[in-house]
C-alpha cells in the first residue's frame, strides 16, 4: 500500500486469508480488506465481508465499527447506536467511536447524548481541539454560553492560532452583539493567516451586524483579494454594497 501497489496488497490480504481460514489473523486480514474495499469505492464487498466477519465474530470490534459506520451512512440511526455501543463497551476510551456515537446521537434529535459522548472525548484527549469546538457547539445551541465559552477558551489558551478556536470566538462575540471583541479576534485571525481571507470576511460579517455597512465593504473587498474565487465575500459584498444602494458597482463586481 506504501508503494501504492493496491493489487499486491489485496493479493497477500487474500493470501493471510486463506492461510490461516478463522484464525485471528484472517480476521484481522478481512477487517483490513473491508476497509481496504471502502477505500477503493467496492462498498458491496466491504459490507459484504463485513456481514460474514460478524456472523462468525459476532462480538469482532473493528467489523462492528465498520457496520456501524455503514448504518449511519444509511441514516439507520438506532442500528448504528447499537454497534458502537457495544464496542464501546469493551473499548470504552475510543475516542473515533465516541466522535461517531456523538454524531449517531446528534442526527437522531438526542442532542444532551452528544453532549455526553463530546464532553468523554474530551476528557480523555483535551488536546482534540475539534472535539472542543463540536462540545462547544452543542453548549451554544443548548444555551449554556459559559461553558461554551470555556472550552472555545480551552483552545486557545493551547494554541492561540487555532483557526477552529478563533472563529468560534468570534460567532461567541458576535451572537453577544460584543462588536470590539468580535474585531479584535478577527485581526488575530487575519495576523495569523494573512494569505486567506477568512478573517476579513468574518470582519465583514461583524460590520454588516453592526450597521457598519461602509465598512463591511473594504472587509469583503480585502478578503476577495486574498481569495478571489471564494463565493461568500462576493455574495454579502454584493450584499453590502444594495444596502447602500450602490447598484451600479454590485453589477459591475457580478459582471467583472
Amino acid at each position: 500500500l506504501a508503494q501504492k501497489h493496491p493489487d499486491k496488497a489485496e493479493a497477500i490480504l487474500k493470501e493471510v486469508v486463506d492461510l490461516d481460514k478463522q484464525g485471528p489473523h484472517s480476521i484481522k486480514a478481512r477487517n483490513m480488506l473491508a476497509r481496504f474495499y471502502v477505500a477503493s469505492n467496492r462498498a458491496d464487498e466491504a459490507r459484504a465481508l463485513v456481514k460474514q466477519i460478524i456472523e462468525e465474530n459476532p462480538r469482532d470490534a473493528d467489523a462492528l465499527s465498520m457496520r456501524g459506520e455503514f448504518a449511519l451512512a444509511d441514516r439507520k440511526i438506532p442500528e448504528a447506536i447499537g454497534d458502537f455501543r457495544a464496542v464501546l463497551v469493551d473499548q470504552p476510551q475510543n475516542v473515533k467511536l465516541l466522535k461517531l456515537l456523538s454524531a449517531a446521537h446528534l442526527m437522531n434529535n438526542e442532542s444532551s447524548l452528544a453532549k455526553e459522548n463530546l464532553e468523554k472525548v474530551v476528557e480523555i484527549s483535551p488536546a482534540d481541539e475539534a472535539a472542543r469546538i463540536d462540545l462547544a457547539n452543542l453548549q451554544q445551541q443548548s444555551g449554556d454560553t459559559e461553558k461554551s465559552k470555556q472550552q472555545i477558551d480551552a483552545v486557545l489558551k493551547a494554541n492561540p492560532n487555532s483557526k477552529l478556536g478563533l472563529e468560534a470566538a468570534f460567532k461567541h462575540y458576535l451572537g453577544k452583539g460584543q462588536w470590539d471583541q468580535a474585531q479584535e479576534t478577527v485581526k488575530k485571525l487575519q495576523d495569523a493567516y494573512p494569505k486567506e481571507g477568512l478573517g476579513y470576511f468574518l470582519s465583514g460579517l461583524a460590520f454588516q451586524a453592526e450597521g457598519k455597512i461602509d465598512k463591511s465593504v473594504f472587509a469583503f473587498e480585502t478578503a476577495l483579494s486574498r481569495q478571489p474565487d471564494t463565493v461568500e465575500p462576493l455574495t454579502q459584498l454584493i450584499k453590502s454594497y444594495l444596502a447602500l444602494k450602490q447598484v451600479d458597482k454590485a453589477k459591475e463586481k457580478l459582471t467583472n
